[in-house]
């Protein structure tokens, strides 16, 4: 098995990114110790991996920049909202 960290931008936390991802069909996690909402962890191992015929990693990158763009977006509306 491998695992990847993935530091989120500024602004983001793991918090606004795992749920949607979650509702896509993908499972991710948050972080670890104190920089645990700055990250997340993405997981990949076996057929997965060496079967690209399969596309989960592409789907996981995809589903990744769109769940981003969301949670941007959410924040983006929050702050406009704002008086």
């Amino acid at each position: 098995m491998s695992m990847r960290q993935i530091y989120l931008p500024d602004g983001l936390l793991a918090s606004d990114v795992v749920p949607r991802m979650a509702s896509k069909g993908v499972t991710i996690a948050a972080g670890l110790g104190d920089a645990k909402d700055k990250y997340v962890r993405i997981g990949h191992m076996g057929t997965s991996v060496v079967d690209a015929k399969r596309g989960d990693v592409d789907r996981i990158a995809k589903t990744f920049q769109v769940s981003l763009d969301e949670a941007k977006n959410a924040k983006k509306a929050i702050v406009e909202e704002t008086p």
